[in-house]
């Protein structure tokens, strides 16, 4: 049983003999009572974004998990195959995501018992929107995009709210990053408040696209990176790759690990990485044939020097005004400071 006891100008709360005291010094009156604030929700971030086509789909989601400015996996998928030709792209809270697919393939599962076959795409989206309205009042913290073929053969896109309303649509974004998504497509991909024709969007162009579009992204949403993974379903299934982004990731030794196959030198924006950097001040020739030996950049006005001599990868640590050579291991760590 629970026995309180009055300790000085508090209340200590005893169980079992073991008194467990406030977290922090009160910030109220003494004796005043104690507001005590729970969420069930925990939001993990990351994007998700599907296009339709005539006779395809491409669903894609980054694989960073992250709560707050802690990222705590970059290798979880926000794809689930959810029938032959389905997929639910879902970004938000882990937990509920996981629950909500539970839910989903084994209703799915039953159907497949009862009928004999698989459920169409447009059957998958209407179950999706049930599951979500009966947990209305406490709804999966879950941002859902169902992306599939109808019963034509042509490309569908369903996007969710909370509470299970959904429409189809050419295509849609969810999660941290839809900000930055949606105003791109709806220039380069529907044309909204465009005179010229709108061309027909091709496999290749909607899979470029989608790259285009998380690399956009993930340069100003910290929640979207280490990888897209995306999956194009046709008539003949699933097909899925991986294309790489930013992993902001701090690093042992300032090492350049990737280069650009451009040897351009200026001060124009590289997407390579150096790894825990980002690249911004680095111009794309020394990234493409490694640091040249007597040469002397400053591009950006970031006060980036490379060090004369050598050949090859020379490691860099980060200043206040960019990247300088390395002169011990134990610099990077100390210097790290802000992004």
């Amino acid at each position: 049983s629970f026995v309180r006891r009055r300790a000085g100008h508090r209340d200590d709360l005893v169980m079992a003999g073991t008194a467990f005291a406030p977290p922090s010094a009160p910030t109220q009156q003494l004796g005043a009572p104690r507001e005590h604030r729970f969420s069930p929700y925990d939001f993990n971030g990351g994007t998700t974004l599907a296009i339709s086509g005539k006779d395809f789909v491409v669903v894609a989601g980054d694989t960073r998990m992250s709560s707050g400015y802690s990222i705590l996996s970059r290798k979880v998928s926000k794809l689930h195959a959810v029938g032959a030709r389905t997929v639910l792209a879902s970004a938000g809270c882990q937990t509920d995501i996981v629950a909500l697919l539970e839910v989903l393939k084994t209703r799915h599962q039953m159907y497949v018992h009862q009928t004999g076959r698989q459920m169409a795409t447009p059957a998958m989206a209407r179950m999706l929107s049930n599951t979500l309205y009966y947990k209305r009042f406490f709804p999966y913290y879950a941002f859902n995009v169902l992306a599939g073929l109808d019963a034509d053969g042509t490309g569908a896109v369903y996007t969710y709210d909370a509470v299970g309303s959904f429409e189809r649509v050419p295509f849609a974004a969810s999660g941290s990053g839809q900000n930055y998504i949606v105003p791109l497509l709806d220039n380069v991909l529907v044309y909204k408040n465009r005179n010229d024709e709108k061309p027909d969007i091709t496999l290749d162009r909607a899979v470029q696209l989608v790259k285009e579009a998380f690399v956009s992204a993930g340069e100003r949403d910290i929640y979207t990176g280490d990888a897209c993974e995306i999956a194009v379903i046709t008539a003949a299934g699933i097909q899925t790759q991986t294309f790489d982004l930013k992993k902001d990731r701090v690093p042992a030794e300032g090492r350049l690990v990737s280069r650009t196959p451009t040897d351009r030198p200026g001060g124009t924006r590289s997407r390579s990485r150096i790894e825990g950097f980002a690249a911004a001040c680095v111009p794309r020739g020394l990234l493409s044939s490694g640091v040249p030996s007597n040469a002397s950049w400053t591009p950006h006005k970031a006060g980036l020097t490379v060090a004369p001599g050598g050949g090859g990868a020379t490691p860099l640590r980060s200043t206040r005004e960019g990247l300088s050579p390395l002169s011990d291991r134990s610099s990077v760590r100390r210097s790290v400071g802000q992004p």
